[in-house]
């Protein structure tokens, strides 16, 4: 009877049933007639995902990346990438690395940079000499470290669910991050000296006009950064002040975001972080189901016996990761993968920091694969071309992150060297592991 209610709502996902409520079931279904454990247990959870310190950021900074996207920052940001690096061999295929980073890491993710940076870079690629393909496979695919810097939000919860302190993870993902970009940057230059492309002329009156320019925004990605490092103020914190910054500078000086698109950033927030929150609970609550069966240690178990070696493992992790972020966006996948996937990777000696970046880069590595990457439909879209052509102009940014994801899988020291030299070393107590005196 389980068995076939559980197929039941597993076969409802296929039909559209959303994840929140596909959980939900889930966990309801097990813990009454497997656990026996009342349902009313489940209602815990929502007070412990209310009053994780780590998560209060998550709701601010959703809010200030949707009222930087209402205004003009993303042209700036593009004025000022390609007046003070459009000189270097490559410059405004490097100006667009830059761009697409800064904006990913601020506003969320790479598939809002693609929404509004896409159209500036694009056709100025274009303009500039370089092919079709290298300006549709870059414009879609080359912000995706910016998950890797602060304020991600796909860091704040992926460090919420696995239990690991979110400055920490940041601070593990800042090398990452920039090698990853340091080898976007090396394959910009090594394509445009290979086609021909020419440099601008360097020219200062519009490189410090431009600079001039973001004068108000430019302090603010410095701030996050050295204010989490140096430990001056919780994530929450500087996540507050930001916000406050951000709608200063954008609303009451610039005057670019009206108080009416201020209400429309908070209300697409509030629902993005709403459907977040609720599927926390649902996740969270099944994942202490899992724990409290012993789950992820039988698999742990399972794999022992086929897989011996710790590097073979993480080549099943990266394939089962990849598949994962062809299949699911950033958020649910955390919040249905890690559960399972953490404690197995732990029992390979594998340190939860290093699992969290691996997991992160092999998701983004996953929203731009062919057929179904999610990245790949937003370029589509936005670009106004076949899946087809897509398909073949990322091909080799996937090369070039997949190198990435070597080094990051093979490389720990790359993801744990800095957080080490910090003294950090934060792992959480897990919330609600346990049922017991339910």
């Amino acid at each position: 009877m389980v068995t076939a209610l559980a197929s039941g709502i597993l076969l409802s996902a296929l039909i559209g049933t959303p994840l929140l409520a596909v959980l939900g079931l889930l966990a309801a279904l097990y813990f009454a007639e497997v656990a026996h454990v009342p349902l009313q247990a489940m209602i815990t959870q929502v007070k412990i995902v209310m009053e994780a310190p780590g998560l209060l950021a998550l709701p601010i900074f959703t809010f200030m990346g949707y009222i930087l996207s209402y205004s003009k920052a993303s042209q700036r940001l593009a004025d000022l990438s390609n007046h003070w690096l459009g000189w270097l061999p490559g410059g405004l295929a490097i100006a667009t690395v830059i761009a697409y980073t800064v904006f990913s890491a601020l506003t969320g993710g790479s598939a809002l940079a693609v929404m509004a940076l896409g159209g500036i870079y694009y056709s100025a690629l274009m303009k500039s000499g370089y092919d079709k393909n290298f300006a549709l496979g870059t414009c879609t695919v080359c912000g995706g470290q910016g998950m890797l810097f602060p304020p991600s939000l796909p860091i704040i919860v992926i460090g919420f669910i696995s239990y690991q302190a979110t400055d920490e993870l940041y601070v593990a993902g800042l090398l990452p991050g920039i090698v990853f970009t340091a080898i976007y940057i090396v394959y910009c230059i090594i394509h445009a000296y290979r086609a021909g492309i020419p440099s601008s002329p360097f020219q200062w009156k519009p490189a410090i006009a431009s600079l001039k320019a973001v004068a108000l925004e430019a302090p603010l990605p410095f701030f996050i950064i050295v204010a989490i490092f140096a430990g001056w103020m919780s994530v929450p914190e500087v996540a507050i002040i930001s916000l406050l910054y951000i709608f200063i500078t954008q609303v009451l000086i610039r005057r670019e975001v009206t108080i009416s698109k201020v209400t429309e950033a908070g209300t697409e927030s509030l629902v993005l972080v709403g459907a977040i929150f609720a599927i926390l609970v649902s996740a969270l609550t099944f994942s202490n189901f899992l724990i409290d069966q012993q789950i992820p240690q039988h698999f742990l178990e399972f794999l022992l016996r086929v897989i011996k070696s710790r590097l073979v493992f993480l080549l099943f992790l990266n394939l089962i990761l990849l598949i994962t972020g062809c299949l699911m966006d950033v958020f649910s996948a955390i919040l249905v993968m890690v559960p399972l996937l953490l404690p197995v990777a732990t029992g390979y000696g594998i340190d939860p920091v290093h699992f969290c970046i691996i997991f992160l880069w092999n998701l983004e590595l996953g929203y731009s694969t062919p057929p179904i990457g999610f990245n790949l439909f937003i370029g589509a879209f936005r670009f106004r071309e076949p899946l087809e052509v897509l398909f073949r102009a990322v091909v080799p940014r996937l090369l070039v992150q997949a190198l990435g994801l070597i080094l990051i899988a093979y490389w720990p020291d790359l993801t744990l060297w800095l957080p080490t030299a910090l003294g950090m070393n934060k792992e959480l107590i897990p919330l609600g592991s346990s049922w017991s005196g339910v």
